[in-house]
């Protein structure tokens, strides 16, 4: 009997202790809330168009180019599309050397530009950590650096092919060298869902944002290995990472409806007129307009509240930081305010520890049911 009542115990301990994680992430979901350092209030901008044709750049752009080529076979190929960026290359308002990051067979005569590294092996990351450190160092609000990339030189696809002038025109345009004071990253289109991101990642940003920014490494990657698209991790997390800041003020040019994120209905570069405003209203409505595309099925298919948890529990991972209480993007995008979010945290919390006080209870009576 004695022997039965320890072994009782055992079981009871080894239940607790294995649903202990749960409730350990639940508590650190809500510490979240009032632990988190909050972001202070930003600037709104002015619901009319925010490009002054008035306006200029302080200074010239930095544009960064992360190239690849697979076999010395593609080296004409990729030329080609190098020099389709290229014409969108403004000597007025952009550095005349590009600085150039090789990876494969390397290029020779890169137009307008100069490799500051070449490596056998290697992916966006370089390029992108190469940003990161010159932001780090020149970390001002008028300094601004762009990032291309040699798009289709690996998969050489039509819709490659399409999104890539798109994105290209977007990032080295006038428009995004002179955006006002309010925004501090610009793109063709910029889109919160299923993570925020600038499809294609092609675009242009302050400095004094970028500095701000975690390194972009897989060190930085919550989960490296794991590619869920609505969270930004894995293969993911270098298309997220410019947008992944809680105080992002992301600002996009392409005015037209039809094209959101991904591949589906991407304009021609050359049938849109330029139109800057801030990302998230650019759509009346946001997450509820009816415009984007969300996702039906997989981990990304659900509500509002939930993608809005997610952004929130991201950058706590990343930054231990807290979106501001009234003026992130996600508030007005999503149409959930913060009190609403913290009684669905509430509600997650006691769901989880209702379902984990019924796993316990399940438990202990099976163990000490087979100890008798």
């Amino acid at each position: 009997m004695q022997r039965n009542a320890k072994v009782c115990l055992l079981g009871i301990l080894l239940c607790l202790t294995t649903v202990a994680g749960g409730l350990v992430t639940v508590a650190g979901g809500s510490a979240l809330v009032s632990s988190s350092t909050v972001l202070p209030d930003v600037t709104a901008l002015p619901a009319s168009p925010a490009y002054l044709p008035g306006s200029h750049a302080k200074a010239k752009v930095q544009v960064f180019y992360n190239l690849f080529i697979e076999r010395k076979e593609d080296e004409e190929r990729v030329r080609a599309l190098v020099e389709e960026q290229m014409s969108f290359f403004d000597p007025h308002i952009h550095n005349n050397e590009i600085l150039v990051t090789s990876i494969g067979h390397e290029l020779p005569n890169f137009p307008h530009g100069k490799t500051r590294a070449h490596h056998e092996e290697g992916d966006e990351g370089l390029t992108l950590l190469a940003i990161w450190e010159y932001c780090k160092a020149n970390p001002h609000h008028d300094t601004k650096v762009a990032y291309l990339h040699s798009k289709g030189s690996f998969h050489d696809t039509k819709d490659n092919k399409k999104l890539r002038p798109f994105i290209s025109r977007g990032a080295l345009s006038k428009e995004c060298a002179n955006m006002p004071e309010q925004c501090d990253v610009c793109s063709s289109r910029m889109s919160p869902i299923p993570h925020p991101h600038t499809s294609g990642n092609m675009w242009l940003a302050r400095c004094d944002y970028i500095a701000k920014l975690v390194e972009p490494s897989q060190a930085s990657n919550p989960r490296p290995s794991s590619d869920v698209a609505c969270h930004g991790w894995g293969r993911f997390f270098m298309e997220h990472w410019v947008h992944s800041h809680p105080a992002v003020k992301p600002c996009d040019l392409y005015k037209g409806g039809e094209f959101t994120w991904g591949y589906w209905d991407v304009p021609a570069s050359s049938e849109f007129e330029p139109d800057l405003q801030l990302a998230i209203r650019r759509f009346p409505g946001g997450f509820n307009s009816g415009l984007y595309r969300i996702p039906k099925r997989g981990a990304c298919a659900h509500g509002a509240l939930q993608y809005v948890y997610d952004r929130i529990w991201q950058y706590d991972k990343l930054y231990n930081l807290e979106p501001n209480q009234d003026s992130w993007w996600g508030w007005e995008f999503f149409d959930v305010t913060y009190e609403e979010y913290v009684q669905y945290l509430k509600w997650r919390t006691a769901l989880v520890i209702g379902l984990v006080s019924l796993s316990v209870l399940t438990c202990t009576t099976l163990m000490c049911y087979l100890s008798s």
